[in-house]
Parts: structure tokens; sequence; C-alpha cells
């Protein structure tokens, strides 16, 4: 069943839509921005697909960038953190953006089997994804008072450990740019232990140049001897 509100999905280019979404006061998330979809362009089996502007009643609602992805042998759309709203969406407004998007999809008829987006309400024509995080841990840290109120909250050893052991933590974005080496043996070294493959360095390298410092930074801790160990 498709919504009795009427929305239109009106394509515009990604500057457009960081454009008029600045002019609205809205603040899009970076997986939202033309940056984002400059960096998707370099990963194997993605490209960028096409931003719009949803209207009703010919105003705007909301606006969403769309990624193609490749896997498994099919083709579907994604759109991280979208649609954007201007406002707080009802569960039909929702559902009218969602007939929107697929009206696009379809009449452009590329074969894309589904899109996969952020919907606050339960929908008959959603499914839940299989998994909506990419780590399976959290840890909390409580980082108020100084240094001295927060190793006093520490176990002992843990005390023990880290000051038998002081490490120097920087913003080491200019250095990570111009080498990512010594960064991405750390995470190969963390993803033998707790059983995950980082993706190829060189995505890790894209995305620094691609977003840029204003969009992406990259911290380092370095032991007494100077190697980089988180």
């Amino acid at each position: 069943m498709t919504s009795s509100i009427r929305m239109v999905a009106v394509e515009l280019t990604l500057e457009d839509l960081e454009r008029e979404a600045r002019a609205e006061g809205l603040c899009l998330s970076i997986e939202q921005t033309a940056a984002w979809a400059r960096y998707e362009a370099t990963v194997d089996g993605r490209s960028p697909w096409g931003a719009f502007r949803i209207l009703c009643d010919g105003d705007p609602v909301a606006y969403v960038s769309l990624i193609d992805y490749q896997t498994h042998g099919y083709h579907y759309l994604r759109a991280s953190h979208g649609p954007v709203w201007l406002r707080n969406p009802s569960p039909e407004e929702e559902r009218a953006a969602l007939d929107a998007i697929r009206s696009v999809v379809r009449k452009r008829g590329e074969g894309q089997v589904f899109v996969r987006c952020c919907v606050d309400a339960v929908l008959g024509c959603c499914e839940h994804a299989l998994s909506i995080v990419p780590y399976d841990t959290t840890v909390v840290i409580d980082v108020t008072g100084g240094e001295e109120q927060i190793l006093a909250r520490m176990k002992g050893r843990g005390r023990r450990d880290v000051r038998k052991a002081p490490i120097t933590c920087a913003d080491e974005t200019e250095l990570a740019a111009r080498s990512f080496s010594e960064y991405y043996d750390v995470l190969c070294e963390t993803g033998a232990r707790d059983g995950f493959r980082p993706a190829p360095a060189s995505d890790y390298e894209d995305m620094l140049r691609i977003l840029g410092p204003e969009h992406c930074r990259l911290y380092a801790g370095r032991d007494a001897a100077g190697r980089v160990v988180t």
C-alpha cells in the first residue's frame, strides 16, 4: 500500500543539495555530501547514483544522496544517514518519501534490488538490515576531571600499566596523508587480535586525501620510542 501523501523526488547535483541544505539550516552527515560521494567512487563496486530533493506540494521536505553498491552479483542503492529531513516526519510522510525514491529508481530501470536507507517508523514496505553497526563492542570511558582523577578511577593494574607505558597522542593527519604504512600496521595487528580484516590501505589513504582535514582527521598514540601503538 502506498501513502496517501504525494511526494516527488527531483534530481539535483550534490553541490546544490549541500547549498540548499545549508540555506535550510540542515547539518548534513558527511555521508550525504559531495566529498563522501567522491570518496565512495574510489572504492571498487561503488559509484554515486544520484542526489534528490524530495518535494511535498512543491516544497522541499527532505534531501537524499544515493550510492550504488555492487555485491554478491547484484546491485543495491544505499543512503547512509539519509534521507535528511527538514523536520521530523510522520510515518506516513516517511512512506511517501520512500514511494518517491522507489519511483525514480524504477523509472531509471538499472536493476537495483533494493534501497537501504534510514527509516524511523515501522513500515510494512521495509525490512530490518542484517547489520546496522560495524562494531561489536562499545567502551564507555569517563574522561571528566584531570589526569589524576581519571587515573584514580582506574583499577590498580590499569594505573600501573598506564604509568609504565606513557603514550603521547597527537593529531597526525598531515603525517598520515604523506604515508599511511605505520598506521596501517596497527590496524592489521588489531584485526588479527580481534578477528576482523581492515580495508586495503588505499581506502584509508583515499579517505584522508578526498575528505580533507576539514572532514577527516587521524589521531595516533606513540610510545616512548616513537612507535605508533594506537
